[in-house]
């Protein structure tokens, strides 16, 4: 009985801050902190329920008050609407995450194909290619070398872009995804 009024007295209090709002702070003044003796918190509009009752300060914004389901309706509570809708956001995040990261590694290895295809035409005209490494040193690369990493980076860049324009969609969708997440 006495957990119901509390329950009560607290939506009630809830109820008539969110009504008031932030157009009436000094309204924040009708809800009481109440730390009873065996240690337990409740909160009250009556000042005189309690003698270490001090006024509330909320820590946040409260932003829907549903009103008690009737006797034999079940509703989803707010919490795993919340949820489900933080899961549904994260997931669409890690998606859109995942298209990026693979456009983002296309464009690297079209930089780094770029680099090599000037490497491939010079080997093409009978030049010989050198590489500095990372203390200043020239070294002397096959030409056979630049061509096989060309290639494997042509069939990589292939692939990348076969993923992005074909498969990304389909694999989304098959998880789950919800249309327009990585478009």
């Amino acid at each position: 009985m006495i957990a119901q009024r509390t329950v009560l007295g607290i939506a009630t209090a809830i109820a008539s801050c969110v009504v008031v709002g932030a157009e009436a702070p000094d309204a924040r003044a009708g809800l009481y902190r109440c730390e009873k003796p065996d240690g337990r918190v409740t909160y009250t509009d009556n000042p005189g329920a309690c003698p270490s009752a001090r006024p509330h300060e909320p820590r946040g914004a409260v932003q829907k008050v549903l009103s008690a389901p009737s006797p034999g309706v079940a509703r989803s509570s707010p919490a795993r609407r919340d949820l489900a809708s933080e899961v549904e956001t994260s997931a669409e995040t890690a998606w859109r995450q995942r298209k990026q990261q693979k456009q983002d590694e296309l464009e690297a290895l079209e930089g780094k194909v770029e680099h090599l295809r000037e490497m491939v035409t010079w080997c093409n005209h009978g030049g010989e290619v050198v590489r500095t490494d990372d203390i200043g040193m020239k070294h002397g690369v096959s030409c056979d070398d630049v061509r096989s990493e060309y290639e494997t980076l042509e069939t990589r860049i292939a692939a990348v872009k076969h993923y992005l324009d074909e498969e990304i969609e389909e694999e989304c969708r098959r998880s789950g995804c919800l249309p327009g997440w990585i478009r």
